[in-house]
């Protein structure tokens, strides 16, 4: 199971999944559609955190 965390866009809203091993300190992600940098969210940190709860019980 590849465990991913989403960040958003906050010009456009749009979503970005991105796998855990993609993520580093440092290294900026920027939207696919306008090009923004994303950011995380309370969202995105909600749904790693469900992730990686099925990931144990696994």
């Amino acid at each position: 199971m590849d465990l991913s965390i989403d960040y958003q866009c906050p010009a456009c809203g749009k979503v970005l999944p991105l796998k855990l091993t993609e993520v580093a300190p440092g290294k900026l992600r920027k939207c696919s559609s306008c090009s923004t940098p994303v950011v995380l969210t309370d969202g995105g940190l909600q749904s790693l955190q469900r992730q990686l709860e099925e990931f144990c019980r696994s």
